[in-house]
């Protein structure tokens, strides 16, 4: 009960706080003093450990990063990278029960994508950086859009975005030090674009306004085509995975074939208690966070008879953790 109150009171403080916390535009970079306050308040807003899982739970807390917002998370080796408010952070996880930061960049984050030492971010703007040297991640290049950035993902030598007012759009990364645009699709996303996937170059797009997923056709990424597809339920998180396509509505995990990857074919599915959050496939298991009720790992080595295996109780909330 002494923790909860204390928990309660720290959210309140932290709640008032940010209150004072100048609302930015959205292409607007904070300043240097807004950077050093939300540091000083969220290094203040420290709620202990979360509530350990029950004793028959296989899936196993070991530590945590205790303060700052964070939506989105990927991992490569030792390291994690994630955003914290206005901060791109990299972690040295290689113990794992006292994860510890290493470098930062400062920069609105709404996803990361990693590939080999470089990191993909989308934010106010689509921004590029050299992580191989963890402790100091610099900027390689960057390119500004006005609605912002809420999806990156990397294929070969494009970047595919989903942008803020709705948009999917393709740069060219074949040179990291100058990106250009490539192919635009507009309307793909609705007001509250959400999710995305690629495989293959055709991309898979989930929004919290309609009932559907876009497919793009972006084989060429000069001239982009879609269709959408209704589904009962709002998608709120898709995976891709060889020939699979993971979809995350409310509280239902359920693969679809994507050997046609204009036409993705419905196989089995799966329940969880909370509601879906984000997905990531690992060999033959699909780790399932939710927005209040924990992890599941969900074995699906027969996308059509999807076994919940595992179970993790506690608060999880991120918009994509890779």
């Amino acid at each position: 009960m002494i923790r909860s109150v204390s928990f309660l009171l720290s959210f309140v403080s932290l709640m008032l706080a940010l209150e004072a916390v100048p609302i930015l535009a959205q292409n607007e970079a904070p300043p240097g003093d807004l950077i050093s306050l939300y540091k000083e308040i969220y290094k203040r807003f420290e709620s202990g450990a979360p509530t350990p899982p029950p004793s028959d739970s296989v899936l196993t807390f070991l530590g945590r990063w205790p303060w700052g917002p964070c939506v989105a998370v990927a991992a490569k080796g030792n390291y994690a990278y994630i955003s914290n408010g206005p901060m791109f952070q990299v972690l040295d996880v290689s113990n794992p029960v006292e994860p510890r930061i290493v470098g930062e960049y400062e920069t609105w984050v709404n996803d990361i994508f990693i590939r080999d030492s470089v990191a993909f971010i989308a934010g106010n703007s689509f921004v590029i950086l050299n992580v191989s040297d963890p402790a100091n991640p610099r900027l390689i290049s960057e390119v500004q859009y006005n609605a912002g950035v809420r999806r990156v993902m990397v294929e070969g030598d494009f970047a595919y975005l989903l942008t803020g007012n709705g948009s999917f759009r393709v740069v060219d990364i074949s040179n990291l030090h100058a990106p250009y645009w490539r192919g635009f699709l507009g309307g793909v996303g609705g007001d509250v674009p959400r999710s995305l996937a690629v495989r293959n170059g055709y991309a898979y797009i989930g929004d919290l306004e309609f009932p559907r997923i876009s497919v793009v056709n972006a084989t060429n990424p000069d001239s982009l085509w879609g269709r959408n597809i209704l589904f009962v339920g709002i998608v709120v998180s898709l995976h891709a995975s060889d020939t699979l396509l993971y979809v995350g509505r409310s509280t239902r995990l359920q693969p679809y074939s994507i050997a046609d990857p204009m036409n993705p074919v419905p196989l089995g599915s799966v329940n969880v208690r909370g509601t879906l959050s984000t997905i990531t496939v690992s060999g033959s298991t699909a780790y399932v966070t939710t927005d209040g009720s924990g992890i599941y790992a969900v074995n699906v080595s027969n996308p059509v008879m999807l076994q919940r295996k595992m179970d993790f109780w506690g608060s999880v909330i991120c918009e994509r953790c890779s």
